[in-house]
């Protein structure tokens, strides 16, 4: 159980059996009906996209497959770098971090809106211009191919390290 959960079921008010506390865990780890309805439209639909793409949209080269052949528009170009950015451990996480630690966590939210706005105006368009579809083919261009295996796997080893904590 997390740490999150645990801190507000010691606030919960329980007898001395703890009876209240087990009711609320039992609560916090199910789903009800509407919940699983809208999970399974979410992956069916999702699944139904990955299907009509995979069977009746041919791709014939990696950019057409990874980028859509660059004519996607921007607002399912948008959705997509949304989806890719923000988890569930965000949108779970954030208001809990917030609500128990309180506001120190706006740093990373106003320090997330820099860095944006600094790969919008400085990094994509070097990316754009030279066509490249990832910031390790740029790795790659600018110094050999042993630097970009050392960030690639520096990157993945960092999500490694990030996400076993949440097993």
């Amino acid at each position: 159980m997390s740490q999150t959960i645990k801190f507000f079921l010691k606030m919960w008010p329980t007898n001395s059996t703890g009876n209240e506390v087990e009711g609320l865990t039992k609560v916090l780890l199910t789903f009800n009906w509407v919940e699983y309805t809208v999970f399974c439209s979410m992956l069916g639909f999702s699944m139904l996209i990955g299907i009509y793409y995979g069977c009746y949209k041919q791709q014939n080269t990696v950019s057409e497959y990874l980028l859509g052949g660059k004519k996607m528009s921007i607002f399912p170009l948008t959705m997509s770098l949304v989806a890719s950015h923000v988890s569930g451990i965000t949108l779970l996480g954030v208001p809990a971090e917030t609500y128990v630690f309180g506001t120190q966590y706006y740093v990373v939210f106003f320090s997330s809106i820099a860095i944006s706005f600094l790969a919008v105006y400085f990094y994509i368009p070097v990316l754009y211009n030279l066509q490249l579809n990832s910031v390790y083919e740029y790795l790659e261009l600018r110094f050999n191919r042993s630097v970009r295996i050392l960030a690639s796997l520096t990157f993945a080893s960092s999500l490694v390290s990030i996400y076993t904590t949440y097993l």
